[in-house]
Order: C-alpha cells, then structure tokens, then sequence
C-alpha cells in the first residue's frame, strides 16, 4: 500500500550496542519521528539471524512553530538467532521526550525478497558481478529489487540473484487472506493491549487500530511512556516455509509520530472518527 506523505529517511549504520539506545534530540517542528530497522538475512541454511542494524530520523516540516519528539523504547533479543517457529521478543513502547502533552502512533513496515533457485539441483543460483549488475544491500530495501543481486557471505567472489520482493509494506492488523505471500512466513506478535474499537470507557492504557496506523489511548505527558506495549515478539512461522523461501531477506521498520494532543494537530493526521472520539474522552486532550 503506498502511503500519502512523504518522507525523507536518511539511513546511518550504527554498531549493535548502539541500535537499541537510540535518542532523537529536541528540534523546531510540530510533528517529530524516530524509526528503528531491524534486517533478518538467511542465505544458505535454516536459520535468520539478525545481522543489521539502522536507524534515521522523519522530519515532518509543518507551518506552526512546536517542539514534540517521541523516542521508541524497545526491549528486543537483538543477538539472538531466528530459528523457524521460533518467538524473538520484540517489545515496543514510546516515550514523550518533550516537554509538551502528545498524542502518538506507531506505523510498521516489512519489507522481503527471495533469492532464485536453480530448479535443476534446488541450490541457489550463484553468479559473478558484471559492470551492468545492480548489487542489493541489507540497509537499502529499495535495493532488494528483481533481477538485483546480493553479495555471499563465504564467497566473496558470488552473487546470489533476487527473484522477488516485497518493499515497504505496511502492515495490517489482523490482516489474514490479504496478506501478501512474500510476507507469510513471517509473523508480528502484537500485545493485548492492541484493540480495533474504541473502548472510551477503558481506565487501563490501550492501542487503537486504524488504517495502518497504532494509536495510543492516552495523552502522553512531558517524559512519560506508554503503559503498554503494542508489539511483543515476531517469528517465523515454520508450517509456512517452503525451501526457496528459506533463503531471503526480511526487514521490519518501525516508526513512532507524535503531535501536540489538540484537536489542529489530531486533524492533521486525518484520522478516522474513531481515534477522535477516543482522544475527546480523555481530559488532557484540548479539543
């Protein structure tokens, strides 16, 4: 699905130690974000490790004149290795680093590309850069198109040749039968806290869905954090994992907005009425 607005995503690799701790400083726009990307790579055998790291921050330039920045706070196995059928936990909550009351959501995109398979011996096609190959990346998914090919981790010297993918998805909550294939295999555990209604009545913090987007139920003050996490864990799920789809890249970006919590700045996510009328009902939001 593409999405509306645009974006500027510059891309900075950083070690591993640092992925998790990652802080976007205070600037002059009304709307801020900061993602975290997460790549899961399997090229030969049957397990995905997660092997790179990378993080960016989306401005939003806005007329008005505010400070917002919300951080994602994650708790995440980052050096564990992606067994089929196997639960990596992926906690993920926000936190309101400004000084100001915010509303925010969280967006999640995947991303995944298949490697071509000799049909004559069910092994990877393997091949040598030529001048007019476009050579795919793990921190570029825009890379990871067909035809493009990816460098082999224990021969420098092949290629791996990319016969499909799936780019900048975004995902959708207990999207089933519509579900691109590609993306099958692999499964984003979300947290009970995650509803598709509003529950105004609810004292306990919640996630709404909408659209594509996860909206926390609650004005988040000056240095506070979500009560409750949207997303717990991601897997692969092994019943769906047919041999071609063992090697492939996988990648899920995650991205936390956040605006002043009144109503200017709700309208100008064009939010369904449902996230309207659960922000009105609580007493910090200023309609």
């Amino acid at each position: 699905m593409k999405k509306s607005r645009n974006r500027n995503n510059p891309s900075k690799k950083m070690s591993t130690s640092k992925a998790i701790k990652l802080v976007l400083k205070e600037n002059k726009p009304l709307f801020a974000a900061f993602g975290t990307g997460f790549v899961l790579v399997l090229v030969i055998g049957s397990t995905f490790a997660w092997s790179s790291y990378s993080s960016w921050v989306k401005n939003h330039m806005q007329s008005e004149v505010g400070t917002l920045d919300v951080k994602i706070i994650e708790e995440f196995e980052q050096d564990s290795v992606f067994e089929q059928g196997k639960k990596i936990t992926k906690k993920v909550d926000v936190k309101n680093i400004s000084k100001n009351p915010a509303i925010v959501r969280v967006q999640f995109e995947e991303s995944t590309a298949t490697f071509k398979v000799d049909d004559s011996t069910g092994m990877l096609q393997k091949k040598k850069k030529e001048s007019s190959d476009k050579v795919a990346t793990t921190s570029d998914v825009n890379s990871w198109e067909k035809g493009n090919i990816y460098q082999g981790k224990l021969e420098k010297e092949k290629f791996y040749v990319i016969g499909d993918s799936k780019i900048n998805y975004q995902y959708k909550f207990q999207e089933t039968d519509t579900r691109p294939d590609l993306l099958k295999p692999f499964s984003l555990v979300f947290s009970n806290g995650v509803k598709t209604v509003p529950d105004v009545t609810s004292t306990d913090p919640y996630w709404l869905y909408d659209d594509g987007f996860f909206y926390y139920s609650k004005v988040l003050e000056g240095g506070t954090q979500s009560g409750v996490s949207v997303l717990e864990a991601v897997n692969v799920l092994k019943e769906n994992l047919v041999n071609p789809s063992k090697n492939k890249l996988y990648k899920i970006d995650v991205s936390a907005y956040g605006v002043r919590a009144n109503s200017d700045s709700l309208a100008k996510w064009t939010p369904s009425q449902s996230v309207v009328q659960m922000y009105e009902a609580d007493d910090k939001f200023e309609k």
